[in-house]
């Protein structure tokens, strides 16, 4: 029997955004990182959604905040029983419904708990 490899990094899903309503998960950013990574948030990005830089707004204060880093709440197109957090761009976030569906590697989301 042949063995087969998988490499999770490798794997793509297609994502979009998720309604949180009340149950946005607050700092969402810092519990991604803390939890995916056990470091704070990076100083920057790129936004896997419309692929631009994003930057921290601790590290970088002055930039305009459609190109600030947020933890934005995501579910699998197919199957969007789970929601997961992703970093992206403030402005693909707060596209919130009318941001179309995009694809993010299976290994850079975090399942909200």
């Amino acid at each position: 029997m042949e063995k087969i490899n998988l490499d999770i990094r490798n794997l793509t899903v297609k994502v979009r955004n998720s309604e949180t309503g009340d149950n946005a998960l607050p700092n969402a950013l810092e519990y991604y990182f803390k939890n995916k990574y056990g470091t704070s948030v990076f100083s920057s990005s790129i936004c896997p959604s419309c692929g631009k830089k994003m930057y921290r707004k601790k590290s970088f204060p002055y930039y305009l905040d459609k190109d600030i880093m947020v933890g934005g709440h995501v579910e699998f197109v197919a199957a969007p029983a789970l929601k997961y957090i992703v970093p992206m761009c403030k402005e693909c976030n707060d596209k919130k419904s009318n941001l179309p569906p995009f694809e993010v590697n299976l290994d850079c989301l975090l399942l909200i708990k």
